[in-house]
């Protein structure tokens, strides 16, 4: 159950991103002031992200993208003020400015740059409080998944035929007879021995 939240949250998550980044693309590709389907896309992925972050089954995926976003800002600003921005730092960088992109109120994207990076820290936080918080499985129930397969190997392994059953069943009832037998014929031997005594003393008399 905890691995299928696990794998619905990231699908979600994945795709409020992606949907982030469809609505923000033909503006940010262009350069194009914002617009409020701008503000709006950007706004309500960033509560949603904020929100998702605090949840465990969706916190790994959460601090992942916050991971990238807040590299790929602090790389725009490194390239805009060192002077050697590229096709590939553009490459690497352009889907996390089109998330943000409804954030860009001005025009110096360097701006937007440090926004980024700083929002996406926030949300790496939260996001990696929300993982050390993860409550641990308990020992017991580990302890009893364990010992189930165990038992079952070791129920396999005991091959007990049943030729092997009737067999030592026959062997346990000729025991009891032959110990009965034994007990049976023990007076008829003292019976023996008391008439040769009689007839030894009719003799001697």
């Amino acid at each position: 159950m905890k691995k299928k939240l696990e794998i619905l949250s990231t699908i979600v998550m994945l795709a409020a991103t992606i949907v982030c980044i469809a609505v923000n693309f033909s503006a940010a590709s262009k350069g194009l002031p914002v617009e409020a389907i701008n503000i709006t896309a950007t706004v309500f992925f960033l509560l949603f992200w904020a929100l998702i972050s605090r949840l465990e089954a969706a916190a790994k995926t959460s601090a992942l993208i916050a991971l990238y976003t807040m590299v790929s800002g602090v790389l725009a600003i490194c390239a805009t003020l060192g002077g050697w921005t590229s096709l590939v730092t553009n490459i690497i960088t352009a889907p996390a400015i089109m998330m943000f992109y409804g954030l860009k109120f001005f025009e110096n994207m360097s701006l937007l740059y440090a926004v980024m990076s700083i929002v996406s820290f926030v949300i790496l936080i939260y996001s990696l409080i929300t993982l050390a918080n993860r409550k641990p499985v308990p020992v017991k129930a580990v302890e009893e998944k364990t010992e189930e397969p165990q038992i079952a190997e070791k129920a396999e392994s005991i091959d007990i035929s049943e030729t092997e059953l009737v067999s030592a069943a026959a062997e346990y009832v000729e025991m009891i007879n032959t110990f009965e037998n034994k007990e049976i014929e023990l007076p008829q031997e003292d019976a023996e021995t008391a008439e040769e005594k009689e007839e030894a003393e009719t003799e001697t008399v």
